[in-house]
């Protein structure tokens, strides 16, 4: 994934600083964190594989600021 995929995953504009970053990455934790959907196991897997994605995002865009 490139920088720009990255930072759509986190539905940040270009030009986003890390603190937006660090905004956006919370945001998306508690959106898609697998524990809101506990009794459903379907969407519990898609969360999973969406915070992964967000995980990979946000510490490659991290990385990529600093």
């Amino acid at each position: 994934m490139d920088i720009q995929r990255h930072s759509e995953v986190l539905e940040l504009s270009p030009g986003a600083s890390l603190e937006d970053v660090l905004q956006a990455y919370k945001d998306m934790v508690n959106v898609w964190h697998p524990d809101r959907f506990s009794k459903t196991p379907r969407l519990r897997r898609k969360a999973e594989k969406k915070l992964k994605e967000v995980n990979e995002a946000y510490e490659k865009l991290q990385t990529y600021l600093s």
